[in-house]
């Protein structure tokens, strides 16, 4: 504000020309006859101190002048006519001193007694001073000279904390930014576990005959169905029952569980369920197409009414758990039996469960005589046999799949084999069985969900799938004799041609 009140009161002065200070002195007699004689004056020599301008100090200069300056002839030098210009360009410094002069006193700089208060006072200013953002050195410095961006604070303290003042580095370009690493998420035991857990092959889905739903799915009135259609709520808060249902209706889902169940035992035994509705809607629509008179009007039903098929597929998919759930129930009765685990003390039965767990030596038949692990024989062992036969191939459900069954063996078709997933669900329940003795020699029961075992089960799935790979004919022979043990309920003397390295997964010293 300072600089701009005296800049309006230069502009108002208006000098001529700019004043050299300087400052007249006599000089010698040896200069004074150097001059010419057109232009040395005649009079005496005199002192003349010219106005100073503002800043500058004066300089001395000697000049000689005519007695009467009106009267000289020719124009003085050119230096003695810029020191001698008209009256006005003196009267203009004196103006432009008088004004800086008012300028001091009118902006009140009385309190800044000397000039490091004032570069203090500055200093102060200049703190809150806020630089554009992404600008260059120069760029920043001109807008705070310019005072631009300034921030007045109401106290001293207030937002030195947020300034953040100009560095060098800004202009540096940044320097690339390493990606990190990823951390490692398995551990050393996860890593060894990984390496030992086999990568089991897709298993074939259930080929369900394709339906065509309506455009339009709305829920109906149950007077609207026929009589042999309609399904009976459930109360609230509760689960419908299959028992209260019509028998058309039961009729249609014991089809469907039928279908549930060949898909378990036949392709793959853990299904992936992402809504009970729709998993079971194929099966419970392809079951109603298989039984046709009454159940047309079922299936048209599942078809267009959305919470018809949710009580339908509701009773379809709790069969899921049960299904699995009888499993165990048997190898839980059968396998300390046969494994010879009854009657022994808890830290006898912990020591042999130890040994049977370990590289799954429970898979292998045993020789019944000298009680040796038979390396002939992978997935042999009784128990998994009788596991099988009693909560898998009962006499309805054999019924039902008989046509199922197929051979591996293109020289053999008529040599019919068990399906892998059957028989790895059987040694799952074993191995389920075994575990719930491990931690104390007694039992402790473990539910047999899916999130527990399904790994031990598809470890088994891919084991049958590598020993497939590189010896398809010696498996055949292990699996058509699990068939012939199981479908025709007598016991059957090995095959000739079976390796004794057949399954590569123990090595027992002194085994047969």
């Amino acid at each position: 504000m300072l600089f701009s009140h005296v800049l309006r009161q230069v502009k108002a002065v208006k000098p001529t020309a700019a004043i050299k200070p300087t400052k007249l002195v006599p000089e010698s007699n040896s200069e004074e006859h150097n001059v010419s004689d057109e232009g040395a004056p005649n009079a005496e020599e005199f002192l003349i101190e010219a106005p100073c301008v503002i800043g500058k100090k004066t300089k001395p200069v000697t000049i000689i002048s005519d007695e009467e300056d009106n009267e000289m002839p020719d124009a003085p030098p050119c230096a003695a006519q810029n020191l001698f210009d008209d009256d006005r360009e003196s009267d203009g410094a004196d103006s432009l001193r008088e004004a800086l002069k008012r300028a001091v006193e009118d902006d009140n700089m009385a309190g800044i007694e000397s000039d490091r208060e004032f570069h203090e006072q500055m200093a102060k200013a200049t703190r809150y001073i806020k630089p554009i953002a992404h600008c260059g050195r120069s760029l920043s410095t001109g807008f705070w000279s310019s005072g631009h961006e300034l921030i007045a604070p109401d106290t001293d303290d207030e937002g030195l904390a947020d300034v953040t003042l100009y560095n060098e580095s800004d202009d540096k370009e940044e320097p690339a930014v390493k990606p990190k690493k990823m951390r490692k998420v398995s551990t050393a035991h996860q890593k060894k576990a990984d390496l030992k857990r086999p990568q089991v092959r897709s298993a074939p889905q259930v080929k369900l005959e394709p339906h065509t739903a309506a455009s339009v799915l709305s829920s109906r009135p149950e007077y609207s169905y026929p009589e042999s259609a309609r399904v009976v709520n459930p109360p609230p808060g509760k689960d419908a029952r299959l028992n209260d249902q019509p028998d058309a209706c039961k009729a249609v889902v014991h089809g469907a569980i039928m279908l549930l169940k060949s898909a378990r035992f036949f392709e793959n035994s853990y299904m992936q369920i992402l809504s009970r509705t729709g998993f079971g809607k194929g099966y419970l629509i392809q079951s109603a197409k298989n039984l046709g008179g009454d159940a047309v009007y079922i299936q048209e039903c599942l078809m267009t009414d959305p919470k018809y098929l949710a009580v339908l597929a509701g009773l379809l998919v709790d069969r899921v758990n049960i299904i699995h759930g009888s499993i165990k129930k048997v190898a839980a009765n059968l396998a300390p039996s046969l494994y010879k685990i009854l009657g022994l003390t808890p830290e006898a039965t912990q020591k042999l469960v130890e040994e049977l767990l370990k590289d799954h030596r429970y898979i292998f038949g045993v020789d019944p005589h000298t009680l040796q692990i038979k390396t002939d024989e992978p997935f042999l062992h009784s128990a998994i046999i009788a596991v099988i036969k009693q909560a898998i191939l009962t006499s309805a459900f054999k019924a039902q799949v008989d046509h199922l069954f197929a051979s591996t063996n293109p020289d053999y078709p008529e040599c019919l084999e068990l399906p892998d997933a059957m028989i790895c669900i059987a040694i799952t329940a074993v191995y389920a069985t075994l575990v719930e003795y491990c931690t104390t020699g007694e039992r402790q029961a473990i539910n047999f969900t899916e999130a527990a075992y399904e790994d031990t089960y598809r470890n088994h799935m891919k084991t049958l799938a590598d020993t497939r790979g590189y010896a398809p004919n010696a498996l055949h022979q292990v699996l058509h004799r699990l068939y012939l043990e199981t479908i025709e309920t007598k016991s059957v003397q090995p095959l000739a041609g079976i390796s004794a390295t057949l399954i590569n997964l123990v090595d027992i010293p002194g085994a047969v």
